[in-house]
């Protein structure tokens, strides 16, 4: 493969492979949540990281920022169509590190 090609594996590699972002559209494959529920379903990432990490998947596509105009205000995120294809490869993951990962963790 020569420079100017660009590989799909490592662009795809590239862009979910920062720290919370597979984790976000794994979420949200169970459908729209709000800031809070994220939060809350990772409670690892920060206020902060998690904020910066919505805003660069829905600069790449896969979610989207609705707000509602209830009081007080709401905002919701969800996959869209981009995003929601996702959800074979995260499946794939998850058999894999079933069958690989999971038999090799110690618990400690």
């Amino acid at each position: 493969m020569s420079k100017r090609e660009i590989c799909p594996v490592c662009e795809t590699a590239r862009l979910l492979g920062k720290k919370w972002e597979i984790m976000v559209i794994r979420y949200l494959l169970e459908g729209p949540k709000r800031f809070a529920e994220l939060k809350a379903a990772i409670p690892e990432v920060s206020s902060k990281s998690l904020s910066a990490t919505l805003k660069q998947l829905a600069a790449d596509g896969m979610i989207q920022r609705q707000v509602n105009s209830t009081f007080p205000i709401s905002v919701e995120y969800s996959l869209t169509k981009k995003g929601r294809e996702m959800k074979n490869v995260i499946e794939a993951m998850r058999h894999w590190g079933e069958k690989w990962v999971l038999p090799t963790v110690k618990i400690r």
